[in-house]
């Protein structure tokens, strides 16, 4: 049987005891498809407008935005991601990067980049209102991305952890 699956990014959400879930599914899938496997998280971003010239032209004050986030929000971050690769990988097993940006995209660019085969994402149980005001990453990576997608809901990657 051919291996449909070389390359697997597990994209984790940001708190922690969900990345720990959906990645302890997510790798044991990787592990079944003996699949490279890499975690990505991405970190959202405050905007802090720049503003790139003052000239008598309206566009030349238009500002840039330049994305803030601190340096510990990063540090907590990889500590997190490396105490998930400790407790559900043999050494070495798993890779990660950090991102920062918009998740969807951040997500999407990371499977280009990487070449992944499969892009494992979770989805969580989210009212309209929610949903107005916060777009599904999950809904605009399976639009993104140019690979697979499997969406793992809130409720089955909580079977996992029984």
């Amino acid at each position: 049987m051919p291996v449909l699956f070389n390359k697997i990014l597990i994209a984790l959400p940001s708190e922690e005891r969900a990345a720990a879930t959906l990645a302890q599914v997510g790798l044991t899938i990787a592990q079944t498809h003996h699949a490279e496997t890499r975690l990505v998280s991405v970190l959202s971003a405050d905007f802090s407008p720049t503003p790139i010239g003052v000239g008598t032209a309206a566009f030349e004050a238009i500002p840039t935005a330049q994305p803030l986030v601190s340096e510990e929000a990063q540090r907590n971050r990889a500590e997190m991601i490396n105490n998930i690769i400790a407790r559900h990988t043999p050494r070495d097993a798993a890779t990660h990067v950090i991102r920062i940006g918009n998740p969807a995209h951040e997500i999407v660019d990371e499977a280009d980049t990487w070449s992944a085969d499969m892009i494992i994402v979770g989805s969580r149980d989210r009212n309209w209102l929610e949903r107005l005001f916060d777009p599904s990453v999950s809904l605009n990576v399976t639009k993104l991305a140019d690979c697979a997608v499997l969406v793992l809901p809130e409720q089955m990657a909580g079977h996992a952890r029984a």
